[in-house]
């Protein structure tokens, strides 16, 4: 049993290298959750006895497979008439191409009582202030945890890891795919709430970061070739250096679980030099666009 496991998982890294070599594609604008201004924020349905606290770049706490600042959200349940729900959602407006899979994942870390969700969707429809959000309004579900009296799967009321190796919410998939050909756009997004009926005084305390959604399009993206970017060294021990002939608008460093550990935003030179030695051992990919809208993609080696 063992070998078999040990073989399982060697086969999952494989492909986890296959598929990041592939001009992996990320989606999520904003995902170090450090600036409030990329994402929207919904409160759906909250009720008016019932507060959230929400920090962008919250240094704190955070998951442990976090970097850097994070997105804290804590909410409270009176449970009583005027405060029975707390609900609330942060989303992006995302095109899609059809046909192409991305895989979700991020850091997620969070304590709470009774009767408590956080759930990934998306959707076709904007999510509306003072409204639900989910299969009932045409949204499709991705991922998430529940409260333990809720969820049976869910082994725990208080969880640290990912979405990807922990999410517990039965039919989760961490997979958003759309069947067809040609651009979709749609909004993606999580929610959180808690729900209370007795007077219980229910609370939540979430950490979310490193959100991503990560796919592979080699037709979609422009791409820069080969003579236009150079990343060196490629294996790395303190530093790695960036430069390609046009300016730099943004640069992602990826794990080889697809999951983006860093971004640099805004750039605006043709060279940038970072410091990665904070960052884990293992290889990364290093995801460059420019000013133009080109992509390229270099792998480096954090010794």
């Amino acid at each position: 049993m063992k070998k078999f496991y040990f073989l399982t998982m060697l086969l999952s890294v494989l492909l986890i290298f296959v598929s990041m070599n592939s001009s992996a594609q990320e989606m999520i604008v904003g995902g170090d959750m450090e600036d409030e201004g990329d994402w929207e924020i919904s409160f759906l349905n909250q009720d008016s006895d019932n507060d959230v606290t929400i920090d962008f770049g919250y240094t704190d706490d955070k998951p442990q497979y976090g970097e850097e600042g994070c997105l804290h959200v804590y909410g409270t349940n009176t449970g009583t008439t005027g405060g029975n729900l707390t609900n609330v959602m942060f989303y992006q407006q995302l095109t899609l191409t059809r046909g192409v899979e991305y895989a979700f994942n991020g850091a997620y870390k969070d304590k709470r009582t009774n009767n408590y969700w956080t759930e990934v969707y998306v959707g076709g429809n904007e999510p509306a202030e003072g409204a639900d959000y989910g299969g009932d309004q045409g949204a499709v579900f991705v991922s998430g945890f529940k409260s333990t009296n809720w969820e049976g799967a869910c082994p725990s009321d208080e969880f640290d890891g990912t979405f990807a190796e922990d999410a517990c919410i039965a039919n989760t998939t961490n997979i958003v795919f759309f069947e067809g050909e040609g651009d979709t756009t749609v909004y993606f997004g999580f929610r959180m709430g808690i729900w209370d009926g007795d007077g219980n005084n229910y609370d939540f305390e979430v950490w979310i970061d490193n959100i991503s959604l990560m796919g592979s399009d080699n037709t979609a993206v422009k791409t820069l070739s080969a003579d236009d970017i150079a990343v060196y060294p490629t294996q790395v021990t303190d530093y790695v250096n960036v430069q390609i002939k046009s300016n730099i608008n943004n640069i992602q460093l990826v794990n080889a679980a697809g999951q983006k550990v860093r971004e640099f935003k805004q750039i605006d030179a043709k060279s940038v030099r970072i410091d990665m030695n904070s960052l884990n051992r293992g290889l990364y990919h290093v995801v460059v666009i420019d000013e133009n809208g080109f992509k390229g993609n270099a792998k480096v080696v954090k010794m």
